[in-house]
């Protein structure tokens, strides 16, 4: 039935426009004053698949091996954080834990001694990398008066298997991904640096955890210092490693964050003139002047838009008609030949005189004229 009716409300929603925070969405403050159910139902309601680590279960719910397990786990951790674990053996830790759970646990022996093994290799304390920043393991995050006495405030969870523990009391993010070489961590990087960027200008302390606190988690924190601090890969890893020494990226996560360094370093550069092209580069040259010292003879280089609105100026500047006719390359001999034999005594070529006279050689177009004749055309 509740699913009915915010099926129902979220349809009117997208239909009518509504947004949340307006008045249309009064009955969602209503709702959340409204819920008397106990947390336990709460945490069974908002558990999310494909867990390992899960937030205790209701005692009445405890039917199968797995929820026992789920339990005694929880209860392990409490215990062994109240004892002193060099004064104690793991008979008197059992002892105690069936006492508290009022069951009897001999059946569950060999698991309880494996899981306080587990556990004692996560009881290490959370590390802080930077004011803001702690880097830890799946007991960290399950440790409530470790997360409040470091005052934090987010849990940024890059796993897949681990719960949130304390949904109600902190601010969670989920990165949800497996520690194998398959998985693509890099793509997430930009989103979490901006949550624990975000988080650093609010003042408040952030806890990235995964199962151990070694790979996945430390190689989230890896990639912040990288771009936060402007640090290479060599740098952001030793600075992290000598806070934490246990930190170890697998072999999958450290070419990612080798590609990332690539990633950063090619958007530091990209103000470099040298990543400018030229067209770029001369837009932002200042107008020489012979005020400034610069020789006004030097021209001035000009980019392809001006040189094409310079071309088309030009062309729109010439009158119609100014063309010349082409000289061809005889004529120009000509002319030179006749520069040349300017002032000198040349006879002027006489052309032949044609007669089509009726004699034989006349009408082939030849005339042999007479020594008469040929005195009067020399004077």
């Amino acid at each position: 039935s509740a699913l009915q009716v915010l099926h129902r409300h979220c349809g009117h929603a997208r239909s009518q426009c509504h947004y949340e925070g307006g008045l249309s969405h009064d009955w969602l403050a209503y709702y959340k004053r409204s819920l008397t159910t106990d947390q336990s139902r709460l945490n069974e309601w908002n558990a999310m698949a494909s867990l390992l680590s899960k937030r205790p279960p209701s005692p009445e719910t405890l039917t199968c091996k797995e929820e026992t397990q789920q339990l005694i786990r929880s209860k392990l951790k409490e215990i062994m954080m109240s004892v002193d674990i060099d004064e104690v053996t793991s008979k008197v830790i059992r002892q105690k834990l069936e006492k508290d759970l009022a069951m009897d646990l001999f059946k569950y022996k060999s698991y309880i001694d494996q899981e306080m093994l587990t556990i004692l290799g996560q009881m290490d304390a959370a590390t802080e990398i930077f004011p803001h920043v702690f880097l830890g393991s799946e007991w960290n995050a399950s440790n409530l008066d470790e997360l409040k006495t470091n005052g934090i405030g987010h849990i940024l969870n890059v796993t897949m298997e681990i719960d949130n523990f304390f949904p109600g009391m902190f601010n969670y993010k989920n990165i949800r991904v497996y520690d194998n070489e398959k998985t693509d961590l890099l793509c997430h990087w930009e989103e979490t640096y901006r949550y624990i960027n975000a988080i650093k200008e609010r003042g408040s302390k952030v806890l990235v955890h995964c199962k151990m606190g070694i790979s996945r988690s430390a190689s989230v924190v890896i990639a912040y210092a990288m771009k936060a601090y402007n640090l290479n890969l060599v740098r952001a890893t030793e600075l992290v490693r000598s806070k934490r020494s246990c930190v170890k990226p697998n072999q999958a996560f450290a070419l990612q964050l080798k590609t990332y360094e690539g990633i950063l370093d090619a958007s530091r550069q990209r103000h470099n003139a040298l990543w400018r092209s030229h067209s770029e580069t001369n837009l932002q040259q200042p107008p020489t002047s012979p005020r400034d010292g610069v020789s006004p003879s030097s021209p001035k280089r000009l980019t392809h838009k001006e040189r094409l609105q310079k071309r088309a100026t030009g062309r729109r500047s010439q009158p119609i008609g100014s063309c010349q006719p082409r000289i061809s390359d005889t004529e120009k001999t000509v002319a030179g030949l006749s520069h040349s034999s300017a002032g000198l005594n040349i006879p002027k070529f006489v052309p032949p005189v044609w007669d089509l006279g009726s004699s034989p050689t006349s009408a082939r177009g030849i005339h042999s004229p007479s020594a008469g004749e040929e005195h009067s055309s020399i004077l």
